[in-house]
């Protein structure tokens, strides 16, 4: 009759009312609590037999419970089993706080989510699973998320310098599923990223202390000239130093993110945010960025293969892609671009042709104009040279070289002059005949083959 109830499933009804819920629900109250107590004792290291409590579970998922639609293990069991487990990792936390390093601290609670885990696939059901790691994430991680990272000598900042990135892909694991605890451990990495910023900024402190000496001394004919050439190169080794740390932090920071961050876009955009405050924060930095890309292509592409370089080359304009004055360090470049150009200085006109294309792709190519026009006056000029040359016109016994420049494109290298320094220059003897001469004819052949142009 479809009427009337399977006989299994009365069996199991009967076998719920008259044995585990009888006498006020003894029976089914002892075996909860000796579950729970092999539970317990299986998470301080005693062993169980987990088919007996495979064997338990199973037994209460399939008993309903009595006029409801959640089953007597729903009802009777894992509400107790998740109270338990919230007191036992609260005081684990509170324990492993006073006595473990930010490292050690956030091994353990990955190794207990992973035991409860395995817990659940092996007896328990898998909704008790998800539920107890989200107990475990609670307790263990949300409820110390700051206390967790300051741990005094062996917190986040000791992880971060010593670039521990298994110990971060961990703390991040733990902390990325919850977005309050993800944002404190961003402000935390920010914070750190803007004190080692500082530290890096101490380094310049004699260069600020020198500039404002030169200001001083403006227009003193008193100090001497090897002491100007030291401050230069003083001046230069420490522009290379803050470029160089902020660089190689970058890189670090870089690689913890691929690493130990999973490639977070909210990660990424704080340390980016942070560096990009580090960088501006320094007023001459377009300037010192400048004369570390200077330096590069003066001296620093030396034994480098084409993909060192091209690294180089890459993390310069990264720089400058952070950098918020862009006109200063156009300024800044434009001198050191004319300066290694017409003084032979650079090592390779790739790396030249390459950094100004770049800088195009980030700025546009408004911004890279007057620098390319610059390259075509030199190419220009050696044409014009090698043709001059041809012609038959220059002295053979003359090494020539020349420059023929437009002058929008061009910065002024030379520092205005004094009404002293300009009686100087008109009392100096003019230049012999034959350089006369030369300069003469090169004016007529340059008039002759560029009239019209």
């Amino acid at each position: 009759n479809a009427n009337l109830v399977p006989v299994y499933e009365m069996g199991m009804c009967v076998f719920r009312d008259k044995v585990l819920l009888a006498a006020q629900k003894r029976l089914i109250t002892q075996v909860v609590k000796a579950t729970l107590a092999q539970i317990s004792g299986e998470r301080r290291g005693a062993h169980v037999d987990r088919s007996v409590l495979r064997g338990v579970v199973d037994m209460l998922v399939e008993l309903q419970g009595t006029g409801q639609t959640l089953t007597l293990y729903e009802t009777t069991m894992q509400p107790h089993l998740l109270a338990e487990s919230r007191s036992f990792y609260c005081d684990a936390a509170k324990t492993r706080l006073l006595d473990h390093g930010t490292a050690a601290y956030v091994r353990a609670a990955q190794a207990d989510i992973d035991a409860e885990m395995d817990r659940a696939r092996a007896y328990l059901v898998p909704s008790t699973g998800t539920l107890l790691r989200n107990v475990l994430l609670d307790e263990l991680i949300d409820k110390h998320a700051s206390d967790i990272i300051n741990i005094p000598n062996t917190g986040l900042v000791q992880l971060l310098d010593h670039r521990d990135t298994a110990a971060l892909q961990t703390l991040y694991n733990l902390y990325a599923p919850m977005h309050p605890t993800l944002l404190i451990l961003q402000t935390n990495i920010h914070s750190h990223i803007l004190e080692l910023g500082q530290k890096f900024a101490v380094s310049l402190a004699p260069l600020s202390s020198n500039a404002t000496q030169n200001d001083e001394q403006e227009g003193s004919r008193d100090k001497d000239k090897p002491a100007q050439v030291l401050g230069v190169a003083a001046k230069t080794a420490m522009a290379l130093r803050w470029v160089q740390d902020i660089l190689d932090l970058y890189d670090a920071y870089d690689e913890i993110i691929r690493v130990s961050f999973s490639e977070c876009q909210s990660m990424r955009q704080s340390i980016h945010d942070a560096f990009i405050e580090v960088i501006n924060s320094n007023s001459r930095a377009p300037e010192l960025l400048s004369l570390f890309m200077d330096d590069s292509l003066k001296n620093g592409l030396r034994r480098k293969g084409e993909q060192e370089i091209d690294h180089l080359l890459e993390r310069s304009v990264l720089m400058f892609r952070f950098l918020q004055n862009k006109d200063a360090f156009e300024h800044y470049y434009k001198l050191h671009l004319a300066k290694r150009l017409l003084l032979g200085r650079s090592l390779s006109d790739d790396a030249e042709h390459s950094l100004v294309s770049k800088l195009k792709v980030e700025c546009g190519s408004q911004f890279t104009l007057k620098l390319e026009g610059m390259f075509k006056d030199m190419q220009l000029s050696s044409d014009l040279a090698n043709g001059f040359k041809e012609s038959g016109a220059a002295n053979a016994d003359l090494d020539l070289s020349l420059s023929v420049l437009t002058p929008t494109y061009w910065p002024t290298l030379a520092p205005p002059m004094s009404e002293e320094a300009k009686q100087e220059m008109q009392s100096v003897e003019p230049p012999p005949g034959i350089l006369r001469t030369l300069v003469e004819e090169f004016t007529q052949y340059y008039i002759h083959h560029r009239a019209g142009r």
